[in-house]
């Protein structure tokens, strides 16, 4: 259920690459994408939190106060549609919902008990945590059932977690022993025997603030959580082994958390997505819900590519407790360098680990042009054409240049982290842009008068200035067109040859949507005529 709060203390490590990445020790482990909401489809005017997935990544469930709700908070779940997308919620039978507030539901592994909380009558406090079971995923769920004594107390339980294995339950309460709003964990020694007297996860997890909405991955190895000093914010801690104590507590940061209210999360069993709640911009209601992609970092040696050197380094560890090479299973292994890290190592083999988004637009057909890498995918507007075997690599898209774009979520920062921007585009005209950032500046373009590769992203104040080459890409023919930036050099370059350079000591920049084929205001003149190809985002400065 999302309340206020956030904590905006940082405790992050950060490469020189300048993004923010996490890990128990100094080599980073993973990163996180770019969030993104997940539409009107399942968020509403209202207010929506808590999300919990399944363990088959099928399913989502979260709590809401809608107009079409029974109570106070009502648990909803959505499903998956058969093309990937989540279908209309659905509200959850009578004997779950009530008209008091139903909350924060949590779902076994094996999808046959459902964990929640509810201030109803029959209970022991403000909230208490309940349960409920059904036979089968295709049975009715059963009457819930309170947790008790043990667990339960007359202040307040909230958030419930049911950890993998069905033994540990982690939740939030006010209860004696602890600083507040602290995180505990109940444990029982099967799934049929009772559970134990709650324990307090302790100062290196609990502040002396407020902590809530606890969640333990299935390898048991990472806790997300969030806490609250002024606002929200949503924070990790991690151990080297199942069962082992508590690491410090890390902020995980930018681009999960803002200034705004980021709370609730929820990973997916196989560690590739995050879901959490917020009411940042771009949202319906008071609070909605969003997902993240979480991004492995195969690259054991940091050398932007993953091959033999990194399968050398994994063979060096067989066996070993080192986590340098322990990779598998995502996102933070589990202990031991085995055939789960190779087989994540292979499935990332000649992989790029420095690219963060690329669109091939290989599509035969549809009104996305997926990101392969980031997970920002893109919106078609107008009617561009998709050209399956009509591209440089592969296919492309045509557009038309009068209301043809795609409009996708940022996918890099081009204020202070360096970058690289390369794509394959045939035709245009002077003036038209390939690529741009929403009210921001055209980051590629055919410039006018001659149709010259030009950029407009530069430093803010009497510094700032374009830069172009003197040579036309409007020209008829393919070109790959690129811009990098290494925190001080900026570079043009055209078919892998650099056409241009200058140095800007920043960029400027701002969180607004990307533009594929149109100026950064949609200005009439500016939309691409000819075909776009294989768009690809760089976290480092790239050397064609």
């Amino acid at each position: 259920m999302a309340t206020d709060g956030n904590s905006r203390v940082r405790v992050a490590t950060a490469f020189v690459t300048f993004l923010v990445v996490f890990s128990v020790t100094a080599r980073a482990d993973f990163q996180f994408g770019i969030p993104r909401n997940l539409g009107p489809t399942v968020n509403s005017a209202g207010s929506d939190g808590s999300p919990e997935i399944s363990a088959d990544g099928q399913t989502l469930y979260f709590d809401s106060i809608r107009a079409d709700g029974i109570g106070d908070w009502d648990i909803w779940m959505t499903t998956r549609t058969p093309e990937g997308d989540w279908g209309a919620p659905e509200l959850l039978p009578w004997q779950i919902n009530s008209y008091y507030a139903d909350a924060a539901a949590s779902l076994s592994t094996d999808g046959l008990s459902l964990y929640f909380a509810s201030d109803r009558f029959g209970g022991y406090g403000s909230f208490d945590l309940w349960v409920t079971t059904r036979k089968s995923k295709t049975s009715p769920w059963g009457t819930p059932t309170n947790l008790g004594p043990t667990v339960n107390t007359y202040l307040y339980e909230n958030h419930p977690c049911i950890s993998a294995d069905g033994l540990s339950l982690y939740f939030d309460s006010s209860r004696a022993g602890g600083q507040g709003y602290d995180i505990w964990v109940t444990t029982r020694t099967t799934t049929k025997s009772a559970w134990k007297t709650p324990i307090n996860l302790g100062p290196l997890v609990n502040s002396g603030g407020i902590e809530l909405s606890p969640d333990i991955h299935a390898g048991d190895r990472i806790l997300f959580f969030d806490s609250r000093i002024t606002d929200r914010d949503i924070w990790m801690v991690v151990r080297e082994w199942r069962g082992g104590p508590w690491g410090p507590r890390v902020n995980v940061g930018s681009p999960l958390n803002t200034s705004n209210f980021d709370c609730d999360p929820s990973i997916s069993a196989d560690g590739t997505m995050l879901y959490f709640s917020s009411d940042r911009s771009g949202g319906l209601g008071g609070t909605d819900l969003w997902e993240v992609p979480i991004l492995v970092l195969v690259d054991l040696n940091d050398d932007g590519l993953v091959d033999l050197k990194d399968y050398s380094l994994l063979a060096r560890h067989w066996g070993q407790s080192d986590r340098s090479a322990d990779i598998g299973p995502i996102p933070l292994g589990d202990g031991l360098v085995d055939a789960w890290d190779l087989a994540v190592l292979a499935e990332s083999w000649l992989a790029d680990s420095r690219l963060v988004a690329h669109w091939t637009l290989d599509e035969a057909s549809g009104t996305l042009a997926c990101d392969s890498v980031g997970g920002n995918d893109g919106l078609l507007q107008g009617n561009p054409l998709w050209l399956p075997q009509g591209g440089r690599i592969g296919g492309a898209l045509r557009l038309d240049g009068f209301n043809d774009y795609i409009m996708t979520e940022r996918a890099t920062d081009t204020t202070s982290a360096p970058f690289s921007i390369f794509a394959w585009v045939q035709g245009g005209l002077p003036g038209q842009v390939i690529l741009s950032q929403a009210g921001v500046a055209n980051w590629l373009g055919a410039g006018a008068p001659d149709g010259v590769l030009s950029t407009e992203l530069k430093q803010i104040g009497r510094n700032g200035r374009d830069l172009a080459c003197t040579i036309p890409i409007a020209d008829g023919a393919w070109h790959q067109v690129g811009l990098t930036w290494d925190g001080f050099n900026r570079i043009l370059y055209i078919d892998g040859v650099e056409v241009a350079a200058d140095t800007q000591a920043s960029l400027h920049g701002a969180t607004s949507s990307l533009y594929i084929g149109t100026g950064s205001r949609l200005t009439p003149g500016t939309f691409w005529s000819g075909l776009i190809d294989d768009v690809r985002i760089y976290k480092w400065a790239v050397i064609p």
